[in-house]
């Protein structure tokens, strides 16, 4: 087995016992400011699980290893396992993962149950939390705007374009 291999294999491991413990409510994930990636901060080092979409290569998550400086210093991605297009046994782990450390750091289950709770309960508010109980707004709610929309004349008019 070469260095590579076993690295790999490390990192596969990691992850596994990552995906059990979130699933067992073992350990804490965390948003980062980046869309799509959760941080599981350790006592010396952190991990780091995101989803990608790329134009070319679809949808795919990678794990993270950073150092204690905060460093990426070992990544494991989704991949295909061979030439013929077969999956590497890691992808599910990978894809599950970051679908139980989403849940977690944003706190899904609870939220979902306490919902549950209070539908099964006829309990609401008269004004939703944050921005659910406000009408959006728009560009007439402003008291300073001047100028009304413009009419539309159909597809060509007189006026020039700046």
């Amino acid at each position: 087995m070469s260095r590579e291999q076993d690295v790999r294999g490390r990192m596969v491991s990691l992850a596994e016992k990552l995906l059990q413990r979130t699933l067992d409510s073992g350990i804490r994930w965390i948003e980062t400011d980046r869309d799509d990636q959760y941080l599981y901060p350790a006592s010396n080092s952190g991990v780091t699980i995101e989803r990608h979409e790329d134009r070319f290569e679809g949808l795919y998550y990678q794990l993270t290893l950073l150092n204690a400086d905060g460093k990426a210093v070992q990544e494991l991605s989704t991949a295909s396992g061979d030439s013929e297009g077969e999956r590497a046994s890691w992808n599910t782990t990978l894809e599950r993962l970051f679908d139980a450390a989403r849940r977690e750091a944003l706190g899904i289950d609870s939220l979902i149950d306490d919902t549950l709770r209070d539908v099964e309960q006829g309990i609401s508010k008269k004004e939703g939390p944050g921005r659910f109980g406000k009408k959006a707004p728009t560009q007439f709610d402003d008291p300073w705007a001047s100028a009304a929309p413009p009419k539309a004349r159909g597809n060509f008019d007189e006026e020039p374009p700046f």
